[in-house]
């Protein structure tokens, strides 16, 4: 994986092609136990 200041990309880490890039303002985080009321 390689982080820039605009995105996340997976690489392949043998030939170094960029298999998949995401911008950083579309990924969700999701946790356990947010708001859980405990």
């Amino acid at each position: 994986m390689d982080l820039d200041e605009g995105s996340l990309k997976l690489v392949d880490p043998e030939n170094l092609t960029v298999l998949n890039t995401q911008p950083i303002h579309t990924i969700r985080v999701w946790g356990v136990g947010r708001d859980n009321g405990r």
